[in-house]
């Protein structure tokens, strides 16, 4: 999944059954969250299998939550937060 995440507003991978995340890989801008003050929200699922391999690395500063805010949402956030 390859993502430029400044250059969007209110849009991400939404799926309503299982988001299968064995073997992909998160492609981010080494950019990325650079304005950015708050989480941003990149996918919405029903159900989740599997994580986004250890060769996806993230900018500086940030973590995914992959379910951010006790909800099925992966979100880029802040590690100091």
């Amino acid at each position: 999944l390859s993502l430029d995440l400044d250059q969007v507003t209110g849009q991400f991978l939404k799926v309503r059954g299982r988001l299968n995340l064995k073997g992909s890989k998160l492609v981010l801008p080494a950019s990325t969250g650079a304005g950015q003050v708050g989480p941003i929200v990149i996918s919405q699922y029903g159900s989740l299998e599997g994580r986004f391999g250890d060769d996806s690395p993230l900018p500086q500063g940030w973590t995914l939550d992959y379910q951010f805010e006790g909800r099925n949402q992966i979100a880029l956030v802040r590690a100091d937060r």
